[in-house]
Protein backbone atom coordinates (compact mmCIF):
# COMPACT_ATOMS: atom_id res chain seq x y z
CA UNK A 1 0.00 0.00 0.00
CA UNK A 2 1.31 3.43 -0.89
CA UNK A 3 0.63 6.81 0.73
CA UNK A 4 -1.86 8.60 -1.45
CA UNK A 5 -3.04 11.68 0.41
CA UNK A 6 -1.23 14.94 -0.30
CA UNK A 7 -1.27 17.96 1.96
CA UNK A 8 0.53 20.97 0.47
CA UNK A 9 3.19 22.76 2.51
CA UNK A 10 1.57 25.30 4.80
CA UNK A 11 -1.83 24.42 3.36
CA UNK A 12 -4.71 22.07 3.68
CA UNK A 13 -7.33 22.26 6.34
CA UNK A 14 -8.18 20.14 9.32
CA UNK A 15 -11.30 18.73 7.66
CA UNK A 16 -9.25 16.93 4.98
CA UNK A 17 -8.02 14.25 7.36
CA UNK A 18 -9.76 12.69 10.33
CA UNK A 19 -8.70 14.35 13.55
CA UNK A 20 -6.63 12.14 15.79
CA UNK A 21 -6.91 12.46 19.55
CA UNK A 22 -4.27 14.70 21.18
CA UNK A 23 -2.59 11.66 22.73
CA UNK A 24 -1.78 10.27 19.26
CA UNK A 25 1.45 12.28 19.03
CA UNK A 26 2.69 10.87 22.34
CA UNK A 27 1.69 7.34 21.31
CA UNK A 28 3.72 7.41 18.09
CA UNK A 29 6.43 4.99 19.04
CA UNK A 30 7.74 1.83 17.47
CA UNK A 31 9.96 0.32 14.84
CA UNK A 32 10.43 1.67 11.33
CA UNK A 33 12.90 0.71 8.62
CA UNK A 34 15.45 3.44 7.81
CA UNK A 35 17.47 3.53 4.60
CA UNK A 36 21.18 4.07 5.23
CA UNK A 37 22.72 7.01 3.43
CA UNK A 38 25.74 5.33 1.87
CA UNK A 39 24.78 1.72 1.10
CA UNK A 40 21.03 2.41 0.87
CA UNK A 41 20.29 -0.70 2.93
CA UNK A 42 17.15 -0.76 5.04
CA UNK A 43 17.81 -1.15 8.77
CA UNK A 44 15.32 -1.44 11.60
CA UNK A 45 15.33 1.54 14.00
CA UNK A 46 13.22 2.42 17.00
CA UNK A 47 11.41 5.75 16.65
CA UNK A 48 9.39 7.98 18.92
CA UNK A 49 7.64 11.26 18.30
CA UNK A 50 8.73 13.43 21.24
CA UNK A 51 7.10 16.56 22.64
CA UNK A 52 7.55 19.59 20.44
CA UNK A 53 7.26 17.64 17.20
CA UNK A 54 10.69 16.00 17.32
CA UNK A 55 11.17 12.56 15.80
CA UNK A 56 13.90 10.61 17.61
CA UNK A 57 15.32 7.34 16.32
CA UNK A 58 18.00 4.91 17.49
CA UNK A 59 19.05 1.34 16.83
CA UNK A 60 17.17 0.18 19.94
CA UNK A 61 14.67 1.74 22.35
CA UNK A 62 15.95 3.48 25.48
CA UNK A 63 15.20 1.93 28.85
CA UNK A 64 12.74 3.35 31.33
CA UNK A 65 10.31 6.16 30.70
CA UNK A 66 11.80 7.02 27.32
CA UNK A 67 12.30 10.72 28.01
CA UNK A 68 14.30 13.06 25.80
CA UNK A 69 17.33 12.56 28.08
CA UNK A 70 17.05 8.77 27.67
CA UNK A 71 17.21 9.28 23.91
CA UNK A 72 20.29 11.51 24.31
CA UNK A 73 22.07 8.75 26.24
CA UNK A 74 21.36 6.36 23.36
CA UNK A 75 22.91 8.91 20.97
CA UNK A 76 19.66 9.00 19.08
CA UNK A 77 19.26 11.10 15.99
CA UNK A 78 16.53 13.68 16.22
CA UNK A 79 14.61 15.56 13.53
CA UNK A 80 12.59 18.69 14.26
CA UNK A 81 9.46 18.17 12.17
CA UNK A 82 8.18 21.74 12.38
CA UNK A 83 9.82 22.77 9.10
CA UNK A 84 9.94 19.39 7.36
CA UNK A 85 8.12 17.96 4.39
CA UNK A 86 7.02 14.34 4.51
CA UNK A 87 6.27 12.71 1.18
CA UNK A 88 5.83 9.22 -0.28
CA UNK A 89 8.98 7.44 -1.41
CA UNK A 90 8.73 5.61 -4.74
CA UNK A 91 10.02 2.08 -5.10
CA UNK A 92 9.12 0.70 -1.68
CA UNK A 93 5.75 -0.08 -0.19
CA UNK A 94 4.77 1.99 2.88
CA UNK A 95 7.90 4.16 2.51
CA UNK A 96 8.18 7.90 2.97
CA UNK A 97 10.92 10.46 3.27
CA UNK A 98 11.33 13.40 5.60
CA UNK A 99 13.05 16.43 4.11
CA UNK A 100 14.28 19.20 6.39
CA UNK A 101 13.12 22.71 5.62
CA UNK A 102 16.62 23.83 4.66
CA UNK A 103 17.01 20.86 2.30
CA UNK A 104 20.21 19.66 4.00
CA UNK A 105 18.89 16.36 5.28
CA UNK A 106 16.61 13.65 3.93
CA UNK A 107 15.66 10.59 5.96
CA UNK A 108 13.95 7.67 4.20
CA UNK A 109 11.71 5.54 6.43
CA UNK A 110 9.34 2.65 5.85
CA UNK A 111 6.55 1.30 8.03
CA UNK A 112 6.32 -2.43 8.63
CA UNK A 113 2.54 -2.56 8.16
CA UNK A 114 -0.33 -0.49 6.79
CA UNK A 115 -1.51 0.08 10.36
CA UNK A 116 1.92 1.41 11.38
CA UNK A 117 1.99 3.73 8.36
CA UNK A 118 -1.46 5.09 9.25
CA UNK A 119 -0.40 5.58 12.89
CA UNK A 120 2.76 7.51 11.95
CA UNK A 121 1.03 9.70 9.36
CA UNK A 122 -1.76 10.54 11.83
CA UNK A 123 0.82 11.35 14.51
CA UNK A 124 2.74 13.63 12.13
CA UNK A 125 -0.49 15.46 11.26
CA UNK A 126 -1.33 15.88 14.96
CA UNK A 127 2.19 17.18 15.67
CA UNK A 128 1.81 19.59 12.76
CA UNK A 129 -1.54 20.87 14.04
CA UNK A 130 -0.17 21.29 17.58
CA UNK A 131 2.88 23.21 16.33
CA UNK A 132 0.72 25.41 14.10
CA UNK A 133 -1.66 26.13 16.97
CA UNK A 134 1.17 27.21 19.26
CA UNK A 135 3.19 29.13 16.69
CA UNK A 136 1.28 32.40 16.61
CA UNK A 137 1.15 34.20 13.29
CA UNK A 138 3.59 31.99 11.43
CA UNK A 139 1.42 29.42 9.64
CA UNK A 140 4.35 27.77 7.84
CA UNK A 141 5.89 26.11 10.88
CA UNK A 142 3.82 22.93 10.56
CA UNK A 143 5.14 19.71 9.12
CA UNK A 144 3.94 19.20 5.57
CA UNK A 145 2.66 15.73 4.75
CA UNK A 146 2.32 15.05 1.03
Amino acid sequence: RQMSEEVPAGGGNASEAPAAPPAAAAAAEGYLQKRSRILHRWERVYCRLLDGGRLAYASEPPNGESTASDWAVKRAKCLQLSACTIRPLAGRERAFEILTGDGRQTVALSAESDEDLDMWMSAFLVARAERRGGSGANSNTGCSVQ
